[in-house]
């Protein structure tokens, strides 16, 4: 039995049947198996294989994890290295080598954003982000308490300033 991958030989001359293992590498692999009986007699098997163990890459074109919104859906937009079946949260969307868009509704308070990546053959990427959406009321009293306390520095900051001025005016 001699066992070639890609015209390689990988095992040579072998004299026992039985299972073999030889290692192939990622892409078009060919396996041949050329089996030689007693009497001289030749058999060829030839198989063609497409080897894949690698994950595919998803890449999101921002960071939206950790991100604080007011508003009520996001766009997750990004890119895949390879043909691939998307999973945003259970909705799934076959997805080509490249950009890919989801529409993602969000609801008061923090949303666990999950995405799986699997290509043809069963190779799985995972990416996460939390992101918190906020009602507008309280993402403008937060503004008002920064605007409000600011202004409050500033004027007791005047204050000092002008009593002190006016201190000074009437020792004169």
């Amino acid at each position: 039995v001699d066992i070639l991958v890609n015209d390689r030989t990988e095992v040579s001359e072998a004299e026992v049947s039985g299972t073999y293992t030889v290692p192939v590498p990622d892409g078009d692999v060919e396996v041949a198996v050329i089996v030689t009986s007693e009497n001289g007699n030749v058999k060829n098997f030839t198989k063609e294989l497409q080897v894949d163990t690698v994950k595919p890459k998803v890449v999101l074109d921002k960071v939206i994890d950790g991100a604080v919104t007011t508003d009520n859906k996001i766009d997750i937009t990004g890119e895949c290295s390879e043909d691939v079946t998307l999973t945003l949260n259970g909705q799934k969307k076959e997805v080509k080598k490249g950009n890919f868009k989801f529409s993602h509704s969000l609801s008061i308070g923090e949303n666990d954003i999950k995405i799986q990546a699997v290509d043809k053959a069963g190779n799985k990427s995972n990416v996460r982000a939390v992101i918190t959406r906020e009602t507008e009321h309280k993402r403008s009293l937060k503004a008002t308490i920064l605007v409000g306390s600011t202004f409050g520095v500033i004027l007791l900051a005047y204050i000092i300033t002008f009593s002190g001025w006016v201190a000074k005016k009437r020792k004169s």
